[in-house]
């Protein structure tokens, strides 16, 4: 599963959360014609969707 989200800023992200897995979650940003990794949903944070940034590591 994919889900693609804008807000009212226009910021284009991309979640993929690997449910049913154990490996954490990623989110994406659309920047310069390219998909940024922006911060991971830890396994133990994938029920509340807390989002870590990416400078915290997984």
């Amino acid at each position: 599963m994919v889900r693609i989200q804008f807000d009212t800023a226009c910021h284009l992200q991309k979640l993929i959360p690997y449910s049913g897995e154990d490996r954490p979650g990623e989110v994406y940003e659309r920047m310069d014609g390219r998909w940024i990794l922006v911060g991971y949903i830890k396994v133990e944070d994938k029920e509340t969707g807390r989002i870590t940034a990416v400078a915290d590591g997984p």
